[in-house]
């Protein structure tokens, strides 16, 4: 995952976390482990894409993967994912009325305060990800504070699925 962190330690600490004000320090003590700034993956996971969550994921999970393989500083959020489904899982719970809205605290309180705190320096744009609206509002985050831009390709998605069929 990220320098030096063990990675039971760091999947019970996310799971005792009740909120993201209590999920936030855990990833901005990783984030502090990048000396340089770290880099993030951005693209669909809940909102387009492939339009399969599974599908999404694992295309999601596996950029993280082979772009860490190759040398690149990348930040994984995927340690994150399964409290965040908590956390969105309770609020749609919590009122009809947020049922098939968009989870906008994500956006609001877990990534806002990671692009802000200038700790990251990259972002890595999965295909897709226009029609993300999660991706679409990290863009436009990355950009204000200026952060590198890095579209991949299509034949990036259709390799991880083809080998993920193999």
């Amino acid at each position: 995952m990220h320098y030096n962190t063990d990675m039971a330690w760091f999947v019970n600490e996310c799971e005792k976390a009740n909120s993201f004000a209590e999920l936030i320090p855990l990833a901005l003590a990783e984030l502090d482990k990048f000396p340089d700034g770290a880099e993030v993956v951005c693209g669909p996971i809940s909102t387009g894409g492939q339009g399969n969550l599974e599908v999404n994921f694992r295309v999601f999970g596996e950029t993280i993967s082979k772009l860490i393989h190759e040398g690149n500083l990348i930040f994984s959020q995927v340690p994150y994912e399964e409290r965040i489904f908590f956390f969105r899982k309770r609020w749609e719970n919590a009122s009809p009325k947020n049922v098939g809205q968009y989870y906008m605290p994500i956006l609001e309180e877990f990534y806002h305060p990671l692009i802000q705190s200038g700790r990251i320096r990259k972002g890595w744009f999965i295909p897709g990800w226009e029609s993300s609206f999660g991706a679409r509002w990290e863009r436009t985050h990355l950009e204000e504070i200026g952060a590198e831009i890095v579209e991949l390709d299509e034949e990036w998605v259709e390799d991880i699925l083809n080998k993920s069929q193999a």
